[in-house]
């Protein structure tokens, strides 16, 4: 008897473990921290993915009722529902747990839920930075100006980069593929992680560590001149590499990357090495609403190397100054103009 009070005990544990899981996971800004200890807590025991799925899956169904009478009742209730659950049948008091996970959800929305988006969509604000650990125990970093779309099930578990850049750190799991889609390719892995950025132009993907599978959804690539050849079916990237594909044209691109470059954003730095000047202050806008202009045009073909702090547009022009003489002139449309020096 006592064996089973103990096994009870404890699922009843993770239970709670897991709805205080998800509602912490559910607040707009996820620390670093949080991220990794999630991924510690629920690479840990099986049990606990099958738990924090299912309030997942039991949230998603409530979301569709959240604001009838009926749930709101419920709301008021939940406290008698918990303390009734120690005499009931396990099954059910795991279903209280759950439950009980959503009302709070529900309770606390203004502190921890912020209304403004499905929970299969992410967005983030220009100069905004943001973690979001997924159901399955991967961990998604969104850099400034970037949105995502997701659409898990038991086959598969699919990402849409929509706009910007966004580093993935996939959990692993051989029965359901991890893709990510970016234009007219797919990025396919299982347990690995890597970075995709999409401009207006091209998408280019990054391979930290492990493997992936770039996989065109309709023509085959065409390899540019002087890049690594590749099969009609896919290309395959191993640890340090980087691919690069028109979002219009065919071609691809590939090559070495330099990772600590690559990864800089996560740390909210601009690290630019023989960086045409006009590409350097594109990347700078990405990161601030106050935005550089450049109208020099002796400095079109002007390059730049060094390391600045993302989203402080006044230090980056100032440290231009070092490199190049121009005027410096900030408007009130929150503009910094960059014209001849006279």
């Amino acid at each position: 008897m006592s064996d089973c009070s103990d096994k009870s005990s404890a699922r009843d544990s993770v239970a709670t473990e897991a709805a205080d899981w998800y509602a912490r996971l559910r607040a707009e800004n996820v620390s670093e921290i949080d991220a990794a200890r999630f991924r510690a807590w629920i690479s840990g025991d099986p049990a606990r993915r099958r738990e924090f799925e299912a309030i997942d899956e039991f949230w998603a169904d409530l979301k569709a009722i959240e604001d009838s009478p009926e749930v709101r009742r419920e709301r008021s209730a939940i406290a008698q529902r918990r303390s009734q659950a120690a005499r009931r049948p396990n099954r059910t008091r795991r279903s209280v747990a759950w439950a009980a996970a959503a009302a709070v959800l529900l309770v606390i929305g203004t502190a921890l839920w912020i209304y403004r988006e499905p929970a299969d969509r992410y967005v983030t604000g220009i100069g905004e930075q943001r973690t979001v650990p997924l159901a399955d125990g991967s961990v998604v970093t969104l850099n400034t100006a970037t949105e995502i779309r997701l659409a898990f099930s038991p086959q598969r578990r699919d990402v849409e980069l929509v706009s910007g850049q966004a580093n993935f750190e996939v959990a692993k799991d051989p029965t359901r593929s991890f893709v990510v889609t970016a234009g007219d390719r797919a990025v396919r892995a299982v347990g690995t992680q890597f970075d995709v950025y999409k401009t207006g132009d091209k998408v280019t993907v990054t391979l930290i560590e492990g493997k992936v599978a770039v996989i065109p959804n309709e023509s085959p690539p065409v390899v540019a001149a002087g890049a690594a050849s590749a099969t009609p079916e896919e290309i395959v990237l191993t640890a340090g590499e980087q691919l690069s594909y028109g979002l219009k044209a065919g071609t691809v691109e590939r090559k070495s990357a330099d990772i600590p470059r690559v990864e800089a954003w996560r740390a909210r730095k601009l690290d630019f090495n023989d960086t045409p000047l006009t590409e350097a202050i594109a990347e700078a806008n990405r990161y601030s609403g106050t935005q550089i202009v450049l109208e020099a045009p002796e400095l079109k073909d002007a390059r730049i190397s060094g390391r600045f702090d993302a989203g402080r547009n006044d230090l980056f022009v100032e440290g231009l100054q070092g490199y190049f003489r121009f005027r410096v002139e900030q408007t009130s449309d929150h503009r910094i103009v960059l014209t001849p020096a006279q």
